[in-house]
């Protein structure tokens, strides 16, 4: 589960950073967005980017994806070192 978290919020990362970095459409994303992420504040987002002429990317879902995907993989570590209870903390 947590696997599928992760690869959302690199995708949503992909989208903003690759226009930014290097003023190119994304692989992943090219037929669909722009080769610039263009910055605004919409109302309801507040600071975003848009990557095409109807999305636009929150710095808000940035982060809320980063924390959500974390928040999962502690949560799967978390039960997999219940299942193992012969575990040794010390070991990390």
């Amino acid at each position: 589960m947590s696997k599928q978290r992760f690869k959302h919020t690199r995708n949503l990362f992909e989208r903003v950073r690759i226009p930014l970095a290097k003023m190119e459409k994304s692989r992943r994303f090219g037929q669909e967005d722009n080769a610039i992420a263009y910055p605004g504040m919409p109302k309801s987002m507040g600071v975003a980017w848009k990557v095409n002429d109807v999305t636009w990317i929150s710095r808000h879902q940035l982060s809320d994806s980063r924390l959500e995907a974390l928040e999962f993989r502690r949560a799967d570590f978390l039960r997999w070192r219940a299942l193992n209870r012969d575990f040794d903390s010390e070991q990390f």
